[in-house]
Order: C-alpha cells, then structure tokens, then sequence
C-alpha cells in the first residue's frame, strides 16, 4: 500500500492543478479591471501547426498546464504558444469587455472566442500583420469579448514570435479602457517628453556654446530615445515608417548607435586624450569595432544577436564605469557625476535585461525600467557636462591670470632691462667718452707745445683717433637709445597675442590693414604703450563680453591711423561704467595725442584715432566730458 502513495500523491496533485486551470472567470457589470494570471493555464505547441481545434482537444485531454507567475514570462522560444481561460457574465445584462496583451506585440497574436455551440470568433494582431485602420490601433493588443447575461465562454490566444514571449494578459471593461490607457500611459508619455526635453536642451546649449560635447550627448539620446520608442510599441502605434524591420533589428541598430555616440561622450566629456592618451586610442578603436560588428547582429537570428547585443552593451557600460573611475582618480572632478549616471543607467538596464531573458515576472514591462534609468543617467550626464563647463570655465580663468602675471613679469624685466642700458649709457658717456675728451684735449695741447714738426704731426694723429673713439662712443649710445618699432613689427605683436589669446577661448581673431601702410612706425615707446591698449580691448573682450569672433581693422590715412576693436558680444552694460578698463585705455591714448571713441552696435566697438608720426605728450589733452 505504501508503494502506491506516490502515484496517488500524483494524481491528486494533477487533479488539483486541473481544478486550478479549470477555474472560470466570474465577470459582472462591477468588473472593471483583472489581472488574468490566476485564471490562465499555457500550452507550449513545439511543431507551431496545431489550430484552435487541435487546441480545444488538448484542452479536454488535461495537457495544459496551470500559470503560476503573476506576469508569465517564457523569454525566446521556438514553439507556438497557447494560453486558455474560461469566462463568464454573472451580469443581468449583455457586456462588452476587452482581452488585453499589455506588452508591445508579438509578430503572431491570434485569439478564438469559443462560443458553447461551438461558433468559433477569430482576432489576429502582432508585428508581422498588417497594421489595423488609424482609428482601431492601439498601443497593444485588444480583442473584444462580447458576453450575453449568463454566457459561459472558451478563450484561446495563440502567440508566436522570435522576439522574447511575454503574457501580461487582463480583461477591461469597455467603459474603463480609455481610462485605464490613459494612467497608464501618463508615466511613459512624461519619460519620453522630458527625454526629449533633454535632447533639445543639450542641442540649444552645445549651440550656443559651442561645446560639441553637448551635441554628442544629444545624439546618444536620440538614438536611446528611438530604441525605447521602438521596445514600447509606439514606433508601430504612432505609424513610423519600417514597423517589421525596426521591431527587431531596430532595437539593436539604434542601441548600438546610442553605444557608438555614449563613448565619443565619455571621451569629450572626461578629455581622455590628454588626462588617458592609450585609454583613449583604445576607446576610438572600440568605437569603430562595434560600429564594425552591428551589420552582424543585424544579419544574423534575431534570437541570437539580441543577447549578444545586451551581452556587449552590459560589458561596454562595466569598461565605461572603469574608465570613469581611473579618470577620477586623476583628478578628473566631473566623474563624480558621469559615473553616477552611468551606475544608474545600467542597474536599471541590467535588471530589465535579465529578467526579460530569464523569463522572471516582473511589476512592469522590462522596457519601463530601462527607460526610467535612462531619464535618471541623461539628467546627471547632463549635470556633468554643466560641471565640465565650470571646470572649463575656471581652468580659463586660472589661464588667463597667468597670463596677466607673465605679462606683469616681462613687463616689470622690460623695465629692469631700460635701466640696465640706461645705466650703460650713463657709465659710456661718463667713462670711456670722458677718457676720449680727455685725451682729444691733452693730444691737443700736445701738439701746440710740440717744438719738432714730427711731434705735431704725432699729436694730431692722437687728437684725430680720440674723436673718432668720442664719435663710436656716441654712435653706440644713440643705437642704445633710440631703437625703432616699425608698423609691421606692431601688428606682428598684435596679431601674436591675438592668436595667443583669444582662439582658446574659442573666439576668432582677424586684424586687417588697409591705406598707405608704409608710414614711419610708432617707435618703441610709444608702440609699446599703444599695444598695450590693444592688448587691454582684447583681454576685455575674453573676460567680459562673450564674443565668438573680434577683428582689428588699421586705416591710414595720410596723417592719421585709426585702430578699430570690434567684437559680436553684449556690449556694454546699460549705466555709468564702473570698471578701469576703458579708462586705462583713454589715458594712453591721450598720452600719444589720440582720442578714443565708444559705442555699442551689435557688440562692442572702440575706436582709436592718433595722429602721426606717433609721439608721447608730457601733458596728454583733458578727456571732453
């Protein structure tokens, strides 16, 4: 007797899982929303050949066995299909209610309403079908089911596709669909608009401020945002061109394109080239190895290159992540942002990924996690772009009072180097002219006291060679004081510091001359005190009116020059002037007899007329009011 109690524990345990399959849904007119997972019982059709009938009889014979996952998920399989629940209108009155596959469709849905008298009803819908009237589609699957007071009804759905098989099956009420589509749909619809918010911005921004790292973030987007578009549905709900093709292998073309454009950002945004030069030649070569790689996940099963797919987008996100940290431990402070999104984005897509392959139920539709760590990873990407800005920003500013230091430097040894040769001038003039002075007068003297003819001519001879010696002494003191700047010299510094100055903020530089430019030149002094006003207009153009292009225009006129410093920036502030800029420039202007003029007109303009030859005034003219 104890032998047999394994079998009879069997055969109660099937009796017990056929009284569970066979539980029929009770609906009445209070039905408005049911999950089906409890009422479902599944049947796996290897050959994919058997028809409703062949359904029906494997449903009398038992065979179908009972769903115990509350969101029946079956991943990629090859067979067939069949899902089976009994229902009943307990109402007073005939209803309509509607069967729904919450899930994007599958290539095959068919589903049969068996009626008791055996009247079969046939619904067909999936990917590979043609798409229903404009007005009739929906975002997933809906099968009507049109019950009289107290019918009792079969309903079979059949399903088949080479993407991964999942089951969301529940009824609706045809008074509550469109409620129910549009709470549903509310949390989708905000991921993708504020996505796409994100992709505009980053668009206007890198724009505007030029910053192609903004621009590559943007296109990553896209390409997530099509991929998401694509595994919710709304590719074939809102009618987009290449429903069969981008169903399936769209998935993989815009995510490896999303790959593609998500390590060239990683690459501007952590400046790999010069914080990680090896790190960054391999990066370019991964670039263009899955680039290289994607015709083949397209070409082959769609079975077998999705997860190869995942597989390769999971292993690119751990070695991005590894990249990330290495850069931050080089001091690399916009990792701390980039590297968040990144831990965010593939948690959620690797939890989705792995449960839509292991066939695990799930509280949503796999794509939703992904999509909602995505939103999460683009805003701190974004923040992180912000942080490099400022990183940016700052670094440029460290520059530039570098700059101003050195300048302050080579000014200050300038000046040590005028004194040095103006006390090399004095010593000269009071040392060696002196001693040749001296010794043209006692030559002299000399040659009158001298009685023999031979002597004179001896003295004279001395005379004669210590003024020579007197005039090299003071060829040598002029050639030491007065060194010459000529125009060209002037605008080769001009256009040096230019180039020096304003291309790495991003700011083109042009210095055009025009008229009789072969003018005697400006003269060292007062050359270098107007340099420094041009130098002064462009360093204010950097710091204060953020300008993308200055140009310097020189026109010479017979007996003048008028340097012109225009820029496309803001201007100038509305209000009285505050800082000391404009007037350091006034005065050296006005100490080399000029006037300088001011005026805003699609930026900011300053004029310098100055009469030639260029001459420094003891006492510059009063400034008009």
């Amino acid at each position: 007797m104890w032998r047999r109690m394994p079998a009879v524990l069997a055969i109660f345990l099937l009796g017990l899982c056929g009284c569970s399959a066979a539980v029929t849904v009770r609906l009445d007119e209070a039905t408005s929303v049911l999950p089906l997972a409890p009422f479902l019982s599944l049947y796996r059709d290897a050959s994919g050949a058997m028809t409703v009938d062949g359904a029906r009889e494997v449903s009398a014979r038992g065979l179908f066995s009972p769903v115990t996952q509350s969101r029946p998920s079956l991943g990629f399989t090859k067979d067939a299909v069949w899902v089976r629940f009994a229902v009943q209108n307990h109402g007073p009155a005939a209803a309509l209610w509607f069967v729904e596959l919450r899930t994007p469709r599958m290539d095959t849905v068919d589903a049969y309403l068996v009626r008791s008298p055996g009247e079969v009803e046939h619904f067909a819908a999936g990917n590979l079908r043609p798409p229903p009237p404009r007005g009739e589609e929906a975002l997933y699957p809906v099968f009507p089911l049109s019950l009289k007071a107290g019918e009792t009804v079969e309903f079979f759905l059949r399903v088949h596709s080479e993407t991964s098989v999942q089951l969301p099956l529940g009824i609706v009420a045809a008074r509550s669909v469109a409620a129910a589509r549009a709470a549903t749909g509310v949390f989708p619809a905000g991921l993708f608009g504020y996505l796409s918010a994100l992709i505009v911005l980053g668009v206007v921004f890198g724009v505007a401020s030029r910053e192609r790292g903004c621009v590559i973030y943007s296109l990553s987007l896209v390409g997530i945002f099509a991929c998401y578009l694509i595994l919710s549905g709304y590719w074939s709900w809102l009618g987009l061109p290449g429903r069969a093709f981008m169903v399936k292998q769209g998935v993989i073309l815009t995510g490896e394109f999303a790959a593609f454009m998500m390590v060239a950002f990683q690459r501007r945004v952590l400046d790999l080239g010069v914080v990680m030069p090896r790190v960054d030649r391999w990066a370019v070569r991964v670039m263009w190895a899955g680039a290289a790689a994607t015709p083949l996940l397209l070409v082959i099963p769609y079975r077998s290159g999705y997860p190869l797919f995942v597989a390769h987008l999971l292993l690119l996100g751990v070695a991005l992540m590894v990249v990330g940290f290495r850069a931050w431990r080089r001091g690399v402070r916009v990792v701390r942002f980039y590297s968040l999104a990144w831990v965010v984005f593939w948690l959620c897509l690797g939890v989705s990924s792995i449960h839509f392959l292991a066939r695990q139920p799930m509280s949503h539709l796999p794509w939703m996690y992904g999509l909602l760590g995505m939103v999460v990873s683009a805003t701190l990407f974004l923040v992180a772009i912000a942080d490099r800005v400022r990183e940016i920003r700052r670094s440029a500013m460290k520059a530039q009072a570098r700059l101003l230091e050195a300048e302050r430097k080579v000014s200050e040894e300038l000046r040590l180097q005028m004194r040095r040769e103006q006390l090399l001038v004095r010593d000269l003039h009071d040392g060696v002219g002196g001693l040749t002075a001296n010794l043209a007068v006692l030559a002299e003297v000399g040659r009158r006291d001298a009685s023999e003819a031979q002597d004179r001519e001896r003295f004279a001879r001395i005379s004669l060679l210590a003024s020579d010696g007197g005039a090299e002494v003071r060829s040598l003191m002029s050639s030491l004081e007065v060194r010459e700047m000529s125009w060209p010299d002037f605008f080769d510094e001009c256009r040096r510091y230019g180039q020096m100055a304003l291309p790495p903020h991003g700011i083109a530089f042009t210095l055009t001359e025009t008229g009789y430019t072969e003018q005697p030149g400006p003269g060292v002094f007062p050359g270098l005190s107007l340099l420094r006003v041009i130098k002064e207009a462009l360093t204010n153009t950097v710091k204060h009116s953020g300008c993308t292009r200055v140009g310097v225009l020189a026109e010479f006129a017979p007996h003048q020059v008028r340097l012109t410093v225009r820029d496309n920036g803001r201007g100038l502030p509305a209000g009285p002037a505050t800082g000391r800029g404009l007037r350091n420039m006034a005065a050296r202007i006005h100490e080399l007899n000029g006037t300088m003029g001011c005026r805003n007109r699609d930026g900011l303009e300053l004029v310098f007329e100055i009469s030639l030859p260029v001459t420094l005034v003891d006492s510059p003219p009063e400034v008009p009011a």
